[in-house]
């Protein structure tokens, strides 16, 4: 540990000129050497201020904080003191995120530009004002109980260790307050609102269309308005489609677009466009990139009578985790509860856990609560819009952005954004909009329910049926629900306040000059569509069309993932069980790795590539028999889902890229949910897409395929070298977990971890996303950020693993501790009994109140 923390001190020295100035590097010198880690051995008693019930924390090998109390809001502030304590930095990192102030916190290093689009975009869409609604929400009881956690964060803040970041950036945090963590779920509920990024995208394709000489029709066939992908676990087919006479665009819409027909492209400067080598940790935060899965399986499936579940949320990755995992006893003779699992940085709700007779987990639900309305300028009047006739002024936004300087001064920058009735003029700051496209203003259901209520309510159900009436007060957040419980049930369940629409989709902007298009109310949460064990014993989702859309008077969703992994889920668990312990099979499927992908179009580059294999190009035909040969399972070290991922790219770039504006090209090829148009295309020949207008032939995929093979197989040649078998796809798919400095200099061989093996894509249940932009380079961005597996039959062989540590402090052992776990599928126990707890903890925190 020693050496360790010598090295750390070298590598600090070395690389602290790229991040500070030569004044700080002065005072860092002087600082001392000890490191900044907090003992999680022994005990340790400590005197804090705003506490007034003394509490102790147990914790166990891992620096997990198991906590007990008869007082709640000890227990609040407990948990405040341990996220503060171990995740000072990356709080304060999410905090500036949502509230569209990083720059105030680390300047214009690095990335500047990225950096200011995304502070931009938080603070132009508001996000700042959800989390006051969903502060608002809280309530006196809910809100003594997140202060209570706030001065726990703050008594860490003053108590404990300055983090290496804050020094590094010469940077005292705030204080933490309830809003922060209002604002954190406020980004985190932002980002599951997917929809409104399709209806964007679909505009630019059909506006394109047009100004090319092609039409609205040629469009909507390119790009799925309304897509049907089983496996659906709720819904029968009805006589009539209730949505049959909703056109895919309304024709208000059809025949305003019309004014774009036959005019030059839309086209973008190069230099307002991201370049897809810009990603980082950071910039991913606020593009609507949470996935998940989560399944939850009934007493005969397990065959003990008692109900199992597991949950993976799929966010971001960084380094610490944005997973954050906590025991908490509440000892009371009526309202008491035991709860166990994981939480994220910034908030005190265990989102993925148990309380030992339900268990639960949420994925994104892709249900629509956002839709994009055209506003048209009123005539003459720059700063009016049209409603009914009438022109109404926008109302006008002007923010302003501090950006902190090496001297510890700020320059200030301001953006103007305008607003209609119905939401953000999104084209004030999404850079690829052109000026000559239709203005859109997003729209979004702001109705929060009562989060905090819920997660309180949730704790202290006996059952699934209880935790679903929980549960609706979660409307805060668009999620998919797998619940199990004791006696043997499970749930499935949305929590989400859907819009009612009447006349239209969801899946195309509206017309926002009348007021035929508006919504009719919310249909609650209590209304929605749920089911209770299901014939086949278990509930499963992945980011799929969980209801058969038709089966429901409203459009619940019409798109969502493709359905590989939700497919993979149904196949493993419609198997039945193994004989094998529920945990090891629950935590199986977890790391399973089949691509269905492969499956759905095995054929067509079958057919493409065995003239190659038969070939005499020796390259060609190695890599051609390798793909053929393959069954679909991703394996780290092995070539195959390397060059079916490589071809996806080649072969969809090439059937679409004369179908978008080179902007929304680029937008889609790093899109992270391309994945839907880009088999939408693949997989479907008759695709127009497939129809190269440009010599007015139709191209057969099959010729695409093989035309752009050699192209694809000469890039990883070029790029991996000429050994086939060493394109293995943790070569193609590099996983490394980034810290948010871990760009700079010699920093990012200390802060990250990895690579690390890539056993998974995409589209398996062993989630490891990527984009397509870099063609052949498929850096792992995104996957499970927490890991949890309940069996409420074996709570003491149920797990909780994250991909990485409890401790964000790179100098602490707990910093990765449970990366060895995460990654063989394991983890640490779920153990809700406090005797265990005792005998088995390796320290104690002892917080007694300043004033005793």
């Amino acid at each position: 540990m020693k050496l360790r923390r010598l090295m750390f001190v070298l590598l600090i020295l070395g690389s602290f000129a790229l991040v500070s100035c030569s004044s700080q590097v002065a005072q860092y010198l002087g600082y001392r050497v000890a490191p900044d880690i907090p003992e999680t051995e022994g005990d340790v008693h400590l005197t804090v201020p705003c506490l007034d019930t003394p509490v102790t924390v147990w914790l166990d090998k891992y620096a997990i904080p198991h906590v007990r109390s008869n007082d709640e809001e000890a227990l609040y502030f407990a948990l405040g003191y341990m996220q503060g304590r171990d995740r000072r930095f990356q709080m304060e990192l999410m905090k500036m995120i949502g509230a569209g102030r990083l720059r105030e916190l680390v300047g214009e290093q690095g990335n500047s530009e990225v950096l200011a689009r995304m502070e931009v975009f938080s603070r132009m869409v508001g996000l700042y004002r959800t989390g006051q609604q969903i502060l608002d929400s809280f309530g006196p009881e809910a809100m003594k109980l997140v202060s209570a956690y706030s001065n726990g964060v703050n008594a860490a803040t003053a108590m404990e260790p300055r983090p290496l970041e804050f020094r590094l950036l010469n940077y005292q945090p705030e204080g933490w307050q309830p809003y922060d963590t209002a604002l954190i779920l406020a980004m985190l509920s932002f980002g599951l609102c997917k929809n409104w990024e399709m209806e964007l995208g679909r505009m630019e394709l059909v506006v394109n269309q047009l100004k090319t000489g092609s039409t609205i029709e040629r469009a909507t066939k390119i790009w799925s308005f309304r897509r049907a992908a089983p496996p659906f676990a709720l819904g029968q087919k009805p006589e009539r489609d209730p949505f049959a006479d909703r056109p895919l665009i309304v024709p208000e819409v059809a025949e305003y677009l019309q004014k774009f027909k036959g005019h030059e492209p839309i086209d973008v400067p190069e230099e307002l466009i991201l370049s897809a080598n810009e990603a980082n940790p950071l910039n991913r935060m606020l593009e609507g990139r949470s996935a998940s899965n989560n399944w939850a399986v009934g007493g005969k499936w397990t065959g003990t009578g008692k109900g199992a579940m597991a949950t993976d949320p799929h966010m971001p990755h960084m380094m610490p985790s944005m997973g954050y995992l906590a025991h908490l006893e509440y000892v009371h003779p009526t309202d008491g509860y035991k709860v166990i699992g994981g939480t994220y940085a910034g908030t005190p709700a265990i989102a993925h856990g148990t309380n030992g007779f339900v268990g639960w987990g949420p994925t994104s639900n892709w249900a629509d609560i956002t839709d994009l309305y055209i506003e048209k300028p009123a005539p003459g009047k720059p700063d009016h819009y049209l409603h009914n006739g009438k022109a109404v002024k926008f109302v006008v936004r002007e923010e302003e952005f501090k950006i902190r300087q090496k001297d510890g001064t700020f320059k200030t920058e301001k953006r103007t954004v305008r607003e209609t009735r119905h939401g953000v003029i999104i084209n004030d700051f999404i850079d690829r909009i052109p000026d000559d496209f239709p203005l859109l203003a997003l729209r979004r259901v702001h109705e929060v329910g009562r989060p905090l209520h819920a997660i309180h309510s949730l704790y202290l159900s006996k059952n699934v049926s209880e935790a679903r009436q929980a549960l609706c007060d979660f409307t805060a957040m668009d999620g998919h629900w797998s619940l199990a419980d004791a006696d043997g049930n499970v749930v499935y369940m949305g929590s989400v306040n859907l819009p009612k629409r009447a006349k239209h989709l969801g899946t195309f902007p509206v017309p926002g000059w009348t007021d035929d298009y508006e919504w009719e109310g919310l249909v609650q949460c209590p209304d929605m569509p749920y089911f209770e064990n299901p014939p086949v014993g278990f509930v499963g989702t992945a980011n799929n069309m969980v209801i058969l859309p038709e089966s429901f008077n409203y459009p619940i969703a019409l798109e969502g993932d493709v359905p590989h992994r939700s497919g993979r889920i149904h196949k493993v668990l419609g198997a039945g069980g193994n004989g094998q312990p529920v945990v090891d099979q629950l935590q199986a499927l977890q790391l399973d790795s089949v691509d269905l992908g492969w499956s759905e179009l095995k054929v067509l580059y079958t057919e493409a590539l065995q003239p190659f294999a038969d070939g005499d190009d020796p390259l060609l035909a190695e890599a051609a028999k390798t793909l053929i040969a393959w069954d679909g399972t991703v394996r780290p070290d092995e070539p195959a889902a390397t060059i079916f991922q490589t071809l996806n790219s080649y072969v969809f770039r090439e059937a679409v890229q004369d179908e978008f504006s080179r902007p929304t090209l680029k937008f889609v090829m790093h899109y992270f949910n391309t994945e839907p148009l880009l088999f939408d295309v693949l997989a479907h020949p008759s695709n127009p897409a497939w129809d190269d207008r440009r010599t007015e032939k139709r191209e057969q995929a099959v010729e695409v395929v093989t035309a752009v093979y050699p192209r694809a197989i000469a890039a990883l040649a070029e790029h991996y070298g000429p050994v086939v078998s060493e394109w293995t796809w943790s070569t193609a798919a590099p996983f490394v977990l980034k810290h948010a400095f871990g760009d700079v200099g010699a920093l990012g061989g200390y802060l990250n971890r990895g690579p690390l093996p890539t056993a998974g894509a995409g589209n398996t249940v062993a989630k490891h996303q990527y984009h397509h932009a870099n063609m052949y380079e498929f850096e792992v961005e995104d996957g499970p950020v927490m890991r949890v597996v309940v069996d409420l039959n074996d709570l003491s062989a149920s797990t909780m693993s994250l991909p990485g540590g409890q401790s964000g402090r790179p100098g602490s052992e707990h910093y990765d501790d449970m990366l060895p776990l995460f990654q063989a599928g394991e983890g640490a126990p779920l153990t809700l009994d406090f005797d265990q707890v005792d005998d088995n903890a390796v320290g104690k925190l002892v917080m007694t109140p300043a004033k005793m």
